[in-house]
């Protein structure tokens, strides 16, 4: 039978993919936003020792996502996930090999985030909010009291996340893809002036929240549309790799609370270890074919 998604998920006492140490792993490339969102709630709930990474290559062709080889691994310090790492289950050379092994009649996308079962060898779950929305909640019986309260989507707050994910988040995102993978110049300078626009309308949402002394999205504590947009803003500097003239533009001057919001998110473990500037800069060079000079993450003013 084919397929093109698998949609299952982890639970406390399921009865096919319960939770448990050992079983599990998360796919990923830290140059993907959808993979990223995944990977920061993990951190976020600490569920590092029930779902170890296992890196891709940065670069993305027709094929999907690849493995790095062991002579390109042989390169760099061991312990550097730069070029990803070794696929460990099967010494698989790409990610389309996975889901072929989990289903030989898969007729959708090779994707990350991809959520691996090693005892029953399947792929558990490849849609990025589903897993946010169960690594929130599934695991808390099994942590400690410091993750178990972490809550990204609380019952209380989830028509403000869905509200803001549809007036911001999912706004910035879509232009931002439609700038990042524009195929001309007509179609770049739409998109960038779209994104322009939506990072200015977040700006002024923030403002207004900054004056009363609230720093994330929603309420006064780290949701899911915090994560969701951070992806997108993180990435802004993909707009440097094209060959369309792009306008540069400063995070810190042009739009400052949106400035502020992103340090205050950055500072956060989760966030900081899960953003990689050195895998999205060869990422966007391997993508466009072009190479700046300007560093990928100087419109975000870090310093």
């Amino acid at each position: 039978m084919s397929v093109k998604s698998f949609n299952n998920v982890i639970s406390k006492g399921g009865p096919r993919f319960p939770v448990e140490k050992n079983r599990y792993n998360l796919y990923v490339s830290f140059t993907c936003p959808f993979a990223q969102r995944a990977a920061i709630v993990r951190q976020l709930k600490g569920l590092e020792e029930y779902l170890p990474l296992v890196h891709t290559h940065y670069s993305l062709d027709s094929k999907g996502w690849r493995f790095p080889t062991k002579e390109e691994l042989s390169s760099v310090p061991e312990g550097d996930i730069t070029l990803g790492t070794v696929e460990p289950n099967y010494g698989l050379e790409r990610i389309s090999e996975l889901y072929f092994k989990a289903n030989p009649n898969y007729e959708g996308r090779w994707t990350v985030p991809a959520l691996w079962d090693k005892k029953e060898e399947t792929l558990v779950n490849n849609e990025s909010g589903e897993m946010v929305r169960f690594f929130n909640t599934e695991f808390n019986d099994f942590l400690p009291e410091d993750y178990k309260h972490v809550d990204v989507y609380p019952k209380e707050l989830q028509l403000q996340v869905e509200l803001f994910n549809e007036q911001f988040g999912d706004a910035v995102g879509k232009a931002f893809f439609k700038t990042s993978f524009a195929q001309n110049k007509e179609d770049f300078e739409a998109g960038y002036k779209a994104l322009l626009e939506e990072l200015k309308k977040v700006d002024k949402y923030l403002e207004e929240r900054q004056e009363k002394g609230l720093f994330f999205a929603i309420a006064s504590q780290l949701t899911e549309a915090d994560i969701k947009l951070f992806t997108s803003v993180v990435r802004l500097g993909r707009s440097y790799y094209n060959d369309y003239g792009a306008q540069r533009f400063s995070l810190a001057k042009d739009y400052p609370n949106l400035h502020k919001w992103f340090l205050n998110l950055y500072k956060i473990p989760a966030f900081k270890d899960t953003t990689d500037f050195v895998q999205l800069t060869k990422s966007a060079e391997s993508r466009s074919g072009k190479t700046v000079s300007e560093k990928f993450e100087s419109v975000l003013d870090l310093a």
